[in-house]
């Protein structure tokens, strides 16, 4: 499944009309479980798309809202 979506992020910031969705936001979840779990270094699209997701201020204040970003 994360080569599909490293094939899908080639040449893009984001996954719908190539602007932040909420079809990003919910993708986040599961990647960021999946670069926690299991690391991402042979996924240079998603670990760029991951780092544009948690450099939105929209994201950065939600975080701040709820506490954390890290999955445990």
């Amino acid at each position: 499944h994360l080569a599909y979506v490293e094939n899908e992020l080639n040449g893009k910031d984001w996954l719908v009309n190539n602007r932040l969705s909420g079809a990003d936001i919910m993708m986040s979840y599961p990647l960021q479980a999946a670069a926690a779990r299991f690391g991402l270094d042979a996924y240079p699209n998603i670990r760029a798309y991951l780092a544009r997701i948690e450099a939105d201020p929209a994201y950065i204040r939600a975080v701040k809202k709820a506490g954390t970003s890290q999955l445990v």
